[in-house]
C-alpha cells in the first residue's frame, strides 16, 4: 500500500484489482517476483465471531445439518461455498448465510 495511488481509478471487481496491482507492481525497479509476494485481505466478517458452522447454517436455512451437507457433497449450487474451513469443518460468514436464506425463501 505504500505505493499505491488513492487518485488511481479503482476497479469494481477484486480480481481486476488484484491485476492492477501485480500490473504496477512489476513496473517497480527491484520488485519482488509475484511468487514472492503475499496479499493479504482482512474482513471483519469473516472474524471467528462472525463464521457459523453447518448447524447453524442449516438451522437458519430451516433443514438440520445432515441435509446441508447432503447438499453440499452432491454440488448443489443452491448452497454457498463456505468463506472458510476451520479445524477441517466449513465455515460461512454470517451475511452469505443469511443471503442464502433469503434466496431460499424466494424459491
Amino acid at each position: 500500500m505504500a505505493t499505491s495511488d488513492p487518485d488511481t481509478a479503482r476497479p469494481d471487481d477484486w480480481l481486476d484489482h488484484l491485476a492492477l496491482w501485480a500490473a504496477r507492481h512489476q513496473e517497480q525497479d527491484g520488485a519482488l517476483p509475484l511468487e514472492r509476494c503475499v496479499v493479504d485481505v482482512s474482513s471483519p466478517e469473516l472474524t471467528g465471531a462472525q463464521l457459523i458452522g453447518a448447524p447453524e447454517m442449516a438451522e437458519l436455512g430451516g433443514t438440520t445439518a445432515s441435509t446441508l451437507r447432503a447438499y453440499i457433497s452432491r454440488g448443489n449450487s443452491e448452497v454457498p461455498r463456505p468463506q472458510a474451513v476451520v479445524g477441517g469443518r466449513d465455515q460461512w460468514a454470517r451475511a452469505v448465510a443469511d443471503d442464502w436464506v433469503e434466496s431460499r425463501k424466494r424459491s
